[in-house]
């Protein structure tokens, strides 16, 4: 029995140089230079020696601190079940460490290898005279590089962007990052192609000097198939403030688009292109982008669904041209038109739409083909233009001088919208609704689902009571009434 547990000891500490640890490596902003340890940390990041950095090691930098000897120029990868870690963390200082590097360098964080994970850094935009960016995740890389917690503050004087991506994989992860002060916000390279997500971010107050249109996230001329956007907050921008032109299968949701600059603004979301197919905008507010301005525009492509978003204050809410696109429960107010067709475009769908337009709430051009029924009118008496707009079965219309909302965009108690809908095949049994509630029995018209009480199979739910969106980043809370039952009938307030 000893014998037997010796020699497992013994191949176990054979074992033990093959497996390999974790080591915790830092860097201080400035200071003496030491050898990487807690104890004598590197001293700038010029100084870091990434021969020593293993797959699954952790690069720590200092809260409070600010580095301006060069940008963080990543020098090594991991591998799929030990990435590297760069982390803001060490220190008891305050405020994530700030790496500014000035002209030493047109990069602030710069990413070339593949299995990087980067968390809880500010970052300036790099100069070189011509140009700059907060983060570079370069084409050397296959895209497999998550960052996580990270703000890009620019200088708001200069031609910057804030995150430049030149490779997509499923596994590229944006995560609650905040760009501002720069041209750009999140720019995926044009013709790149490929899957990710960037999910919580808040992009706002860009630098208008130039006569570009600058997006506040770009995803263009590419396939895009499993790239998802979802839960931002776009502001301030000159341009679009969210650009899939070209892109196709992108899936954009709970996102807000609001405020553009003065600037040369074109829209809120922007779909389309010849090639552009099977994008998806759901669950998405746009608002006060001026009266020349659409919400949502589909710029041609075919095959791509609006549904269930939010749009006021705009020039159009939805503009829609491409064949076979479909626009499905949204609530588009105040603005020039609800929804305007483009000329000469068949296969579209709009149902199940409160449309109320300053000068018409649904516009057909000669030539446009387009099913109908289910929609609410609301002040508008006709379908204008000369296009053919045709029911299916015994679908009709609501007309109404009022659909009866909330100052939030809900559905008040007796609005005329309720279980006024129409159920598509394939779609409501998925769907949410801009709360991310479940459609249940017959859909209300517009974005809002108006159930008082819903069972998931857990759990039961109140409807949530007002449309404002708040970043999963951000300090202030959702308001809205979420989980208050359980199945016992206790009550459980639970908002996780």
């Amino acid at each position: 029995m000893k014998r037997a547990f010796f020699l497992v000891t013994l191949m176990m500490l054979l074992l033990l140089p093959a497996m390999g640890w974790a080591t915790d490596w830092y860097c201080a902003a400035t200071g003496t230079n030491g050898d990487g340890t807690e104890a004598n940390p590197w001293a700038g990041l010029s100084n870091i020696d990434w021969n020593l950095i293993q797959p699954g090691d952790t690069l720590h930098l200092y809260r409070g601190q600010t580095y301006n000897d060069q940008g963080l120029t990543i020098g090594t990868g991991g591998n799929s079940s030990a990435w590297i870690t760069i982390i803001g963390d060490a220190g008891a200082g305050t405020g994530k460490p700030i790496i500014n590097p000035g002209t030493t360098t047109r990069y602030a964080l710069r990413v070339d290898y593949d299995y990087i994970d980067v968390r809880n850094l500010q970052l300036v935009p790099g100069w070189n005279g011509t140009s700059g960016a907060g983060i570079k995740i370069s084409s050397s890389c296959t895209g497999k590089v998550r960052i996580i917690g990270v703000d890009v503050v620019g200088t708001n004087d200069k031609k910057t962007a804030g995150i430049l991506i030149g490779a997509c994989d499923p596994l590229l992860l944006i995560d609650r990052c905040t760009v501002s002060g720069t041209s750009w916000g999140i720019n995926i390279a044009d013709n790149v192609a490929g899957a990710g997500t960037i999910s919580n971010c808040v992009l706002h107050d860009f630098y208008i000097g130039e006569t570009e249109d600058y997006d506040g996230i770009r995803a263009r001329y590419a396939d895009h198939t499993g790239l998802v956007i979802e839960n931002c907050d776009v502001s301030g921008f000159q341009g679009d403030g969210i650009d899939l032109f070209g892109g196709s299968g992108i899936t954009v949701k709970g996102c807000v688009v609001h405020d553009p600059s003065a600037g040369s603004v074109q829209g809120g979301i922007k779909l389309g292109g010849t090639d552009s197919t099977n994008n998806v905008v759901t669950r998405c507010i746009v608002y006060n982008l001026g009266s020349s301005h659409p919400g949502i525009n589909f710029n041609t492509g075919s095959s791509s669904t609006v549904s269930y978003c939010l749009v006021y204050g705009c020039g159009n809410g939805i503009n829609v041209s491409g064949n076979d696109n479909k626009v499905y429960n949204n609530t588009l107010i105040g603005s020039d038109h609800g929804i305007y067709v483009l000329a000469s475009y068949t296969g579209i769908e709009i149902k199940n739409n409160i449309l109320s337009g300053i000068n018409g709430d649904l516009y057909l051009n000669d030539g446009d083909n387009v099913e109908g029924g289910y929609n609410c009118f609301v002040n508008d008496s006709s379908v204008m233009g000369s296009g053919t707009y045709t029911y299916t079965g015994d679908a009709t219309d609501l007309y109404a001088t009022d659909s009866l909302l909330t100052p939030t965009y809900h559905l008040s108690h007796n609005s005329p919208c309720i279980n006024a809908g129409t159920t598509i095949s394939g779609f409501h049994e998925t769907a949410l609704d801009i709360d991310g509630q479940p459609i249940l029995g017959t859909p209300d018209i517009g974005c809002d689902e108006r159930k008082a009480l819903w069972w998931d199979g857990r759990r039961w739910h109140m409807q949530k009571l007002m449309v404002e969106y708040r970043p999963h980043n951000s300090s202030v809370q959702d308001e809205g009434t979420n989980d208050i039952l359980d199945e016992s009938g206790s009550n459980i307030l639970d908002e996780s």
